[in-house]
């Protein structure tokens, strides 16, 4: 490993001083551990250490992902992204519960379970959804529960969508806007397969995007009168178009961190219900672009035995 390349890698990526020397400790102490193992189980097992030692804050796997991008150790990259991308949604829940129903509720539905720590091995998340979805169903009710979901436990900030917002503004009309936001997706993509990037933790080949393309609901959204469809593209597309066992294909597609394994585990199944939670996540940015609160619901759910998860976002009918 050269510190010197990678700390001169740090500075080109304008880090400040203090973030760049804890990186480097964190890239060291993996060196000193597993060799810089480009191992899924290597980095999964150092994130355990992570735990024990308290260290497991956001930057140190924000360092082992820049690392992964510097020595092009995709699978650096890729697993130290999956540890944090989308865990604050269970704490998010703790916090929301207790606020809106107060504490005693929030300690009936959180009996025996503890949020888990960053950097926990996503294996271990779906019981725990599992169990705090069934709690709730059970204190709170199926509609209460997606109530309290359906704004997204993501920690989305608008300015993420304010570059959509300006076009939105700019677009002839909505149907336009569809197009534009479309055209962005693929030339995206285009970029993302030129560059052997990633689309979050994915690589893109042509067959990703061909998919995208004939598929309007994955590539921008469908409009119906003042409702937008919208299906989420695969999280590991490549695997997924390739998949015929319908099971693995459900796993495949799937984004959500608390409920993926449990697409492949035997003795776990998590309501459906959780699934309001990306809801909220696709309409945050039509409510962001519109500057103003929506409803959407959940239309298609891998966790329903569907081979995609699709939702559905209520324009206000002025936007018709």
């Amino acid at each position: 490993m050269n510190i010197e390349d990678f700390k001169n890698f740090l500075i080109e990526k304008k880090l400040n001083d203090g973030r760049i020397e804890k990186f480097i400790k964190i890239i060291e102490k993996y060196n000193k551990s597993y060799e810089l193992s480009p191992n899924k189980e290597d980095v999964l097992s150092f994130s355990e250490d992570l735990i024990e030692e308290g260290l497991n804050e956001n930057d140190s796997y924000y360092a082992l992902m820049t690392y992964g991008k510097f020595a092009e150790i995709d699978t650096l990259y890729v697993t130290a992204l999956e540890l944090i991308d989308g865990t604050e949604a269970m704490g998010n829940l703790y916090n929301k519960i207790a606020e809106e129903e107060g504490e005693q509720v929030r300690e009936k539905i959180f009996e025996g379970i503890q949020v888990p720590p960053l950097g926990t091995p996503l294996y271990k998340l779906p019981a725990i959804t599992q169990h705090v979805m069934g709690k709730m169903e059970k204190e709170l009710g199926e509609e209460r529960t997606k109530e309290m979901l359906c704004n997204c436990l993501r920690d989305l900030d608008d300015n993420w969508f304010t570059e959509k917002k300006k076009k939105y503004e700019e677009a002839e009309n909505l149907d336009d806007y569809l197009k534009i936001k479309g055209d962005d997706f693929i030339a995206e993509l285009t970029r993302i397969m030129n560059e052997n990037d990633h689309f979050f933790t994915q690589p893109i080949n042509q067959d990703v995007i061909d998919h995208v393309n004939a598929n309007p609901q994955v590539r921008q959204g469908v409009r119906k009168g003042n409702i937008i469809y919208e299906t989420k593209i695969p999280f590991m597309s490549i695997e997924y178009l390739a998949e015929t066992d319908e099971d693995l294909k459900r796993y495949y597609f799937c984004h959500c961190p608390w409920v993926r394994e449990s697409l492949v585990q035997d003795d776990v199944k998590v309501s459906s219900t959780f699934c309001s939670c990306s809801s909220g996540f696709h309409k945050r940015e039509w409510e962001v672009v519109l500057g103003q609160p929506l409803k959407a619901e959940v239309v298609e759910s891998v966790l329903d035995g569907d081979l995609q998860c699709s939702f559905a976002i209520h324009l206000p009918d002025e936007n018709k």
